[in-house]
This record gives C-alpha cells, structure tokens and sequence, in this order.
C-alpha cells in the first residue's frame, strides 16, 4: 500500500518535503522540523507529513507547533473519511482552552510519535520485503 505522498510524488521545488521526510527517517529532528516547516509553506503538506511536523515539532519542545500540526492532520483525515485516523479524546477537541491543550498535549503527541513508528516499522519492513 502506497502512502499519498509517496502516490502523489509532491516536493516543494527546493525538496525541502524530501529532505524533511528523509530527516525523520534518520531521526534528526531538528532538520524535519525546518524542512517540512519550509515545505509546509510552499504547499500545504498532506497529512501524513503533518504527523511527522508534528513528532519534530514536539520533540523539538515546540508544542504550539505540534498541536497545529496534529490538528490540520485530524481535519485532513476527517475529511478524507479515514476514521481510525481521525481520533478525538472522549469528544474534546485538540483547539479547546490553551489550559486543555497544554494538558492533553503530551498524550496526543505520544499518540501520534507511535503512529509515526508503526509507519516506520510498516516501510523497513516493506523494503526488506523488496
């Protein structure tokens, strides 16, 4: 199963979408964060590059930041009818009071960094496969 941006083939024409993509496969964080941020405001990323913004943006302590992310993948999948993606906490939404937020944020990062894994394993796994 392709991912969308592997389908879709999209890279800002600098490929900071690819150099961003291929920092988070190394875990350099710190280079995810720029490079995706870069892309993000060239086009807008899908939202399974706003899930690896996200996971740079909260190991980076940038937790503003990783709740957008988190929030803009939510509405992309919400809209794209993926459901098992599209997660709300007991009904609270992730833009609620900045005390709320501050207060479920870790847990919805913590969340979505094993999403994040499980995407990682399922690619190492497929490659190995190939």
């Amino acid at each position: 199963m392709r991912h969308g941006w592997e389908a879709s083939g999209a890279v800002s024409g600098d490929g900071a979408l690819a150099r961003g993509r291929e920092a988070a496969e190394r875990l350099a964080w710190a280079d995810a964060y720029t490079s995706l941020s870069l892309a993000d405001q060239s086009s807008p990323l899908e939202a399974e590059d706003l899930e690896l913004l996200a996971t740079a943006a909260y190991l980076l302590g940038r937790m503003e930041d990783c709740l957008r992310a988190l929030q803009r993948a939510q509405q992309l999948y919400a809209e794209g009818g993926d459901h098992r993606r599209h997660r709300r906490r007991d009904g609270r939404r992730l833009h609620g009071p900045q005390k709320k937020a501050e207060h479920h944020a870790e847990d919805d990062a913590a969340a979505w960094r094993g999403r994040r894994r499980d995407v990682v394993r399922h690619r190492s796994a497929r490659g190995r496969r190939a």
